[in-house]
């Protein structure tokens, strides 16, 4: 199972956040192309990517700390997730897919920074 967190928080002023990767859709055609399964986790007011197998929303902190331990590789944008998967020392895999923000800064040195 991959999990994808593919949604930084929307700007003060209502707007898309430009950390988001604009590419979810055929990201997520490649991994079911090779018989991945993936879950989004996101909150109540995000959108469904087309092609995710399970949309999981506003879970606590500790289910979100158990799916991503029990998950093949993390997925993310620079927003909330590959933080906590850094401070709980979650061994999966994450990768964070950066645009503004500077992976220099933002990313951990046991995650792997991608520049969109």
């Amino acid at each position: 199972m991959i999990i994808i967190s593919p949604y930084s928080a929307k700007l003060r002023t209502g707007g898309r956040n430009p950390k988001n990767f604009p590419n979810w859709v055929q990201l997520i055609a490649l991994l079911r192309h090779r018989r991945y399964q993936t879950t989004q986790i996101g909150v109540t007011s995000e959108e469904r990517i087309s092609g995710v197998d399970y949309f999981v929303v506003d879970k606590p902190f500790a289910e979100l700390k158990r799916m991503a331990s029990s998950a093949e590789l993390v997925i993310a944008v620079d927003n909330f997730f590959p933080h906590l998967c850094h401070a709980e020392k979650i061994k999966t895999p994450v990768i964070t897919l950066f645009g503004q923000s500077d992976p220099l800064i933002f990313s951990y040195p046991e995650h792997t920074a991608m520049l969109k």
